[in-house]
């Protein structure tokens, strides 16, 4: 959503608050991300931050890298374009053949890593999470390849000195919180 619509939430809301699929704002101008002020704002009203898997959104190199693919790719998406009538069956194979070809510039997982700590730095480990976005987005980082993979991130935390209680707050037991309080309402 956009901000204006964030801060009416936040403002209107008396339950915790997430962003299901966001990254920092402060590493990867997008607006998509979050500033700040809004990061703090979600801990304010102790909710989560969950952090997209989409390098789009949280590697600053990756727009340029993924426009030129699509540019060297053109016709073969005109070809996928024109092949499938169907909206979805046309968006579906988009997605398929974008995946192949854009895992050659995929971003590193530090890279992801990187927005999990840079909001655990400015509020604190209970909010902030994994947002995957699986279903939804052409390319990865490099070393994932779907959610069997999703342990990648933990490891990547251990490696970065996180203890095993705080790792899994970002793995899900930070998403249980927020859920279980709202259930409970």
């Amino acid at each position: 959503i956009g901000e204006k619509s964030f801060w009416d939430i936040i403002n209107l809301s008396t339950e915790p608050v997430i962003a299901s699929h966001s990254c920092v704002y402060n590493l990867r101008p997008h607006y998509r991300n979050l500033k700040d002020d809004q990061i703090i704002a979600i801990k304010k009203k102790h909710g989560v931050v969950f952090i997209n898997l989409y390098p789009y959104f949280f590697d600053l190199d990756f727009e340029e890298k993924e426009n030129n693919i699509k540019l060297k790719f053109e016709q073969e998406l005109k070809n996928i374009n024109s092949q499938f009538t169907d909206q979805d069956e046309r968006w579906i194979n988009r997605q398929f053949f974008l995946q192949k070809k854009l895992k050659v510039i995929a971003s590193d997982l530090s890279k992801y890593i990187d927005h999990i700590e840079y909001i655990i730095k400015l509020v604190g480990i209970d909010y902030v999470g994994i947002g995957s976005d699986y279903d939804g987005i052409d390319c990865l980082p490099s070393q994932i390849s779907d959610c069997t993979d999703h342990m990648l991130i933990a490891k990547e935390l251990d490696k970065r000195g996180f203890l095993f209680k705080d790792i899994e707050k970002v793995m899900g037991l930070n998403f249980l919180r927020v859920y279980e309080q709202i259930k409970s309402k």
